[in-house]
C-alpha cells in the first residue's frame, strides 16, 4: 500500500505544472508542489541562483520515509492577467513547529519569512490561527515559493492553500463561526454535566467532566487558538500532546464508572492493560517534542489508541447485550468518537489532507459524541426516576395492604366477642325452646341460618385480614387455592354483576409455585377485579372470566381471558404503564402497573396482554415448582 501511494505521488510530481493565479478564489497549492532536498552543507552561503541548482527531487515523506536533511517544497506561480493580484498563502496545519518560506520573483529572493509555533508572527497582516503570508503577484512575472520543513517527525506537515483576499477573509469568518458553535456546545455541556454531578453526586460525572474539559483544551490548543491568544513556544506543543492522550484516560474512567466494568472479572485484564497504556502515553507524550526520534513510534501510538477504542466498543456492546440496560444513544456517541478519531488518524498519515475542514470534523464528531452521551445519561436518569416512582407506588400499595390488614385484624378482634355473644344467645334461645318443649320447624331453620351467618362473617373477616397481611415469607402454595380465596373475597360483587369464573382445564390441582401466596393473590385480585369493573362499565351481559393454568417444563402459564370486548389502548403494552388508566376517578388505574411490578420483581416472572375474539387475555408466566408430573395437553409454549 505504501509503495502504491508513493508511486501515485511520483506521477503527480512528474505532471505538476505552474499554477495560474489569474482566476484564483481558493486553491490547494499542495497538489502542484514538488518535494526536494538540498544537497549542500551550508545553505546560508548559497546565492539565489544556487538554490535551484542543488535541489534533488524526492518523494513525499509522509509514509514513514525518513530523511536526514530538511525537506523543501517548491511551487511556481504565474499571473496571466494584466493586473497585479493580491493573494494569501496559508498553511492549514496550526501546530506546525517551524517552516521557512522563501518567495522568489524571476529567481530573485524578495521575501523570507519563518512560520510556525516556534516563530515570531508579528509580520502577519491578518492575525489568525493559521500561518499565512500575503503576496502581490505582478502580471507577466514568474514566482516561486520555496518552503523549508525542518521535518522532525519524518513527514511533511504542510498543507498550503492560496486564495484571494476576499476569499481569505470569508474563510476565516466561516472557520471562526464553526469553531464558535463547537466550543459553545462544549461549554453548555460542561455546565450541564457539572449540574448533574452536584445533583446526583455520581462519580462518573467527575471523569466525564474532566474528559470534556481536556477535549476542549486539546481542540483549543491543537487548532492554534492558544497560540493565537497566548503566544508561541514549546508550551503549546507540550500541552497538545499531554491533553490529547490524557483524554483517553478519562474516557476509560468514565466508561468504567458508567458501566461498572471493573466489577466484572472477565474485563479486568483488558482494563488493566488499557489503563497502563493510557497512563504511559499521558505521562511521556510530551517528551516527543524534545526527542524527535520518538516520532518514529508516533504512528504506532495512533493505531494502538484506535484499537483500544474498538476494544471498548466491543466490551460495551457485550454489556449492552447481557444487561439490556444501555441506551442506544451511548453507541451513537461511541461511533461518533471513533469516526472523529479516524479522520484525525487518516489526516495524520496524510491519506486525506490536513485542511481546516478535516480539523473541524474532529470537533464536530466530538460534539456529537458528547450530545449523544448526554442523551444517554438523560435516558438513564429518566429510567432511574421511573423505577423510583414504580418502587414508591409498590411500597405505597404494600403499605396500604399492611394498613388494611392491621385494620381488619383489629376489626376481627373486636368482632370476636360480639360473635361469640351472638352464638351464646342463639344457644340460649334453643335451650329455652327445648325446655318448654316448643318445636317449630321454621324457628329451627332460622337458628341454622343465624349460626351459618355468624360463621361466615367470622371466616370472611379472618380471610380478609390474612389476605391483606404483610407476610413476605416464600412458601410452596397451590395456585388454585389462592384463586379460590380471591373468588370468595369477590363473591358478593360477582353475584351482583352475575359474573362467573370458569376453569379451562381439570388438572390444575397439581401445580404449585414457590413464593409469597399473598403476592400472587394480589395479582389475581387485580386482574379479576378489573374484569368485574370493565363488565360493569360496558354493561356486558353474562360476563365471565376463564382461567387456564398450564405447565411447561419449568414454567407455569396462568391465562385470564374475559368476554368484555378487549383492550382499547394502543399499543396494548401501554396499559401496564403508571400514567395509563381507563378510570376517570382520581388515584385509580394503577392496578396493572402494580401487578406488573409484583410479577416481575417479587415472583421473577412476566405478564403479557393481548386481545382475543371474546375480550382481553392476560398471561402470567412464572417459574414452577411441580409436585406432580401430570401436565395438561392443553398448554401453549410462551
Amino acid at each position: 500500500m505504501k509503495y502504491l501511494v508513493v508511486l501515485m505521488l511520483v506521477l503527480n510530481f512528474l505532471f505538476a505544472e505552474s499554477f495560474d493565479v489569474a482566476q484564483i478564489k481558493e486553491s490547494k497549492l499542495s497538489s502542484y508542489m514538488r518535494y526536494s532536498k538540498l544537497n549542500v552543507a551550508d545553505e546560508n552561503n548559497l546565492t539565489d541562483a544556487d538554490f535551484f541548482k542543488n535541489f534533488e527531487k524526492v518523494t513525499n515523506s509522509n509514509f514513514g520515509l525518513n530523511f536526514e536533511n530538511s525537506i523543501w517544497t517548491e511551487v511556481e506561480l504565474t499571473n496571466s492577467s494584466k493586473n497585479g493580484i493580491e493573494i494569501f498563502v496559508m498553511n492549514t496545519i496550526p501546530l506546525t513547529e517551524k517552516i521557512d518560506v522563501l518567495v522568489f520573483e524571476n529567481n530573485r529572493l524578495i521575501q523570507k519569512t519563518t512560520l510556525g509555533v516556534l516563530s515570531n508572527r508579528t509580520h502577519e497582516q491578518v492575525y489568525n490561527r493559521f500561518s499565512s503570508i500575503e503576496l502581490l503577484i505582478k502580471p507577466a512575472q514568474e514566482y516561486k515559493i520555496l518552503t523549508k520543513l525542518y521535518n522532525p517527525k519524518g513527514r511533511i506537515d504542510a498543507e498550503w492553500i492560496a486564495m484571494s483576499k476576499e476569499a481569505f477573509h470569508y474563510f476565516l469568518f466561516k472557520d471562526s463561526l464553526i469553531w464558535g458553535m463547537i466550543f459553545g456546545v462544549f461549554f453548555v455541556l460542561l455546565i450541564l454535566h457539572a449540574l448533574f454531578y452536584f445533583i446526583f453526586k455520581n462519580k462518573s460525572f467527575i471523569s466525564y467532566l474532566a474528559y470534556m474539559f481536556l477535549f476542549f483544551i486539546y481542540l483549543f490548543i491543537n487548532n492554534g487558538f492558544a497560540t493565537l491568544f497566548f503566544g508561541h513556544g514549546y508550551l503549546a506543543l507540550v500541552l497538545s500532546h499531554i491533553s490529547g492522550y490524557s483524554i483517553f484516560i478519562f474516557y476509560i474512567l468514565f466508561l468504567d464508572a458508567y458501566l461498572n466494568l471493573s466489577k466484572n472479572n472477565k474485563y479486568s485484564f483488558l482494563l488493566k492493560t488499557i489503563y497502563i497504556y493510557g497512563f504511559y502515553l499521558a505521562l511521556t507524550s510530551w517528551i516527543i517534542i524534545f526527542s524527535p526520534i520518538v516520532y518514529l513510534f508516533d504512528d504506532f501510538y495512533f493505531i494502538a489508541c484506535l484499537v483500544m477504542l474498538f476494544i471498548l466498543l466491543y466490551i460495551t456492546t457485550r454489556e449492552a447485550i447481557n444487561t439490556k440496560n444501555i441506551p442506544i444513544f451511548y453507541f451513537f456517541g461511541q461511533l461518533s468518537l471513533i469516526l472523529g478519531y479516524l479522520f484525525l488518524l487518516l489526516s495524520s498519515f496524510k491519506f486525506i489532507p490536513t485542511d481546516a475542514l478535516n480539523q473541524q470534523f474532529l470537533g464536530i464528531f466530538a460534539s456529537f459524541e458528547m450530545v449523544f452521551f448526554t442523551l444517554a445519561i438523560f435516558s438513564k436518569i429518566k429510567k432511574t426516576v421511573e423505577i423510583k416512582e414504580r418502587n414508591e407506588k409498590l411500597i405505597l400499595s404494600q403499605s396500604h395492604f399492611y394498613t388494611i390488614g392491621q385494620t381488619l385484624k383489629n376489626i376481627a378482634h373486636q368482632w370476636k366477642v360480639p360473635a361469640v355473644r351472638i352464638g351464646t344467645l342463639i344457644t340460649e334461645l334453643e335451650a329455652m325452646l327445648y325446655e318448654k318443649q316448643i318445636e317449630d320447624k321454621r324457628m329451627n331453620e332460622i337458628f341454622v341460618h343465624m349460626r351459618n351467618s355468624t360463621d361466615f362473617m367470622r371466616d370472611t373477616i379472618t380471610e380478609f385480614s390474612n389476605f391483606y397481611s404483610n407476610d413476605c415469607q416464600d412458601v410452596t402454595f397451590k395456585i388454585i387455592d389462592e384463586i379460590h380465596d380471591v373468588q370468595m373475597l369477590l363473591i358478593e360483587k360477582m353475584k351482583f354483576l352475575n359474573f362467573e369464573i370458569l376453569y379451562d382445564n381439570t388438572n390444575i390441582q397439581n401445580i404449585e409455585l414457590l413464593g409469597n401466596p399473598k403476592t400472587f393473590g394480589h395479582i389475581c385480585m387485580i386482574i379479576i377485579d378489573n374484569a368485574l369493573d370493565i363488565s360493569n362499565q360496558r354493561q356486558i351481559k353474562n360476563p365471565w372470566i376463564k382461567i387456564s393454568i398450564k405447565s411447561y417444563k419449568n414454567k407455569c402459564i396462568i391465562d385470564f381471558e374475559d368476554n368484555c370486548n378487549g383492550i382499547t389502548q394502543k399499543p396494548i403494552d401501554k396499559i401496564f404503564e403508571l400514567s395509563i388508566s381507563s378510570y376517570k376517578e382520581k388515584n385509580r388505574g394503577i392496578g396493572l402497573s402494580i401487578a406488573t411490578m409484583l410479577v416481575e420483581r417479587k415472583m421473577n416472572g412476566k405478564i403479557l396482554a393481548q386481545n382475543t375474539l371474546h375480550g382481553a387475555l392476560f398471561s402470567i408466566v412464572l417459574p414452577i415448582t411441580p409436585i406432580d408430573t401430570k401436565v395438561s395437553t392443553n398448554w401453549m409454549q410462551p
